[in-house]
């Protein structure tokens, strides 16, 4: 055995999470500052009253931020065509990957606060912004729960 063999470097991080080929959940984490704490969007299931952020399965072939955005379009009714390029960061949490996505400058440059429709209203009951504060107090799912752990 050679004294010149090296442990070969650690592969780069992927840029983005990699193409859906199982059944992957993708979302968003939609943050703003318009006070003194930081507030996130989320949403309470209809069946199951648990909240959660915005994010289900990506279709058979979609990619990973097109998932995501279709689905916080599907549950708070929010489009995101102004999420720049490349991607937002993104980070895992159990139950699926999501998307870290600043709102506060764009709601902002609006003249009245938006209201948010779910266009899934089978699926979503209710949208509301919350401090960290708030969501400990709310029935969260096992993503929600992860994320206030690492906080």
């Amino acid at each position: 055995m050679s004294d010149s063999y090296q442990t070969p470097p650690a592969s780069p991080r992927p840029p983005c999470p990699p193409a859906p080929h199982k059944r992957r959940s993708f979302g968003g984490i939609l943050r703003r500052q318009d006070g003194p704490e930081p507030r996130y969007l989320v949403v309470k299931a209809r069946h199951s009253g648990i909240w959660s952020f915005p994010k289900g399965h990506a279709k058979k072939e979609e990619p990973a931020l097109e998932a995501a955005k279709r689905e916080i379009w599907e549950e708070t009714g929010i489009a995101l065509e102004h999420i720049p390029h490349p991607p937002p960061r993104f980070t895992r949490l159990r139950g699926g990957i999501y998307y870290l996505i600043d709102l506060t400058h764009h709601l902002h440059s609006l003249e009245e606060e938006p209201t948010y429709h779910p266009q899934d209203t089978e699926e979503i009951e209710e949208t509301r912004w919350v401090t960290r504060d708030e969501m400990t107090y709310l029935i969260g799912n096992s993503g929600m729960k992860d994320f206030l752990e690492r906080q």
